[in-house]
């Protein structure tokens, strides 16, 4: 009889240790107040989870929109008069005067160019019927890239878009 009632008293310390519990909004387990109803088996308590909100952003950065370089051929000064010419190059480094014939050189720092003006039809104003592009160093002639360095040129002195702003492509 002395075991039973040590076994029965056992039993009741048992017991008292496992109270009802409920999951709190951080997710802890918390032992439940003994004045609120234990929870049904129907009804199950779910976590409160942490979302993070959307913070309002800062405006989106605006986005250089870079254009690929358009090089334009050399030939493109074929048939430029005299002032047309002046106008995009100015004065010519060195003129020569080899009548009815001029031609006109410009120094880049890789290259030489050359512009051959003729008269037009009937012995009309000069324009451009020939050009040369050579390289400047012995070391870089078979290097030169004629239509690179016609580019180069004419971003140097500030000209890349005479051609564009005439319409001529």
């Amino acid at each position: 009889m002395r075991h039973f009632v040590l076994l029965i008293g056992f039993a009741g310390f048992l017991s008292a240790c496992g109270s009802n519990t409920t999951v709190s909004n951080s997710g802890s387990i918390l032992p439940e107040k003994a004045s609120q109803p234990a929870v049904s088996s129907q009804e199950h308590v779910v976590p409160k989870t942490n979302i993070p909100t959307p913070k309002t952003s800062s405006p989106t950065p605006a986005i250089a929109v870079v254009k690929p370089r358009i090089l334009l051929e050399p030939e493109i000064m074929v048939g430029r008069s005299v002032v047309e010419v002046r106008d995009i190059f100015g004065a010519p480094t060195l003129l020569r005067v080899d009548n009815p014939a001029e031609v006109w050189q410009y120094l880049a720092s890789e290259c030489a160019m050359h512009l051959f003006f003729y008269p037009g039809g009937g012995g009309g104003q000069l324009t451009v019927s020939h050009i040369s592009i050579n390289a400047r160093k012995k070391s870089t002639v078979s290097e030169l890239d004629t239509k690179l360095c016609f580019n180069n040129y004419l971003r140097d002195i500030g000209a890349e878009g005479a051609f564009v702003a005439s319409g001529t492509s």
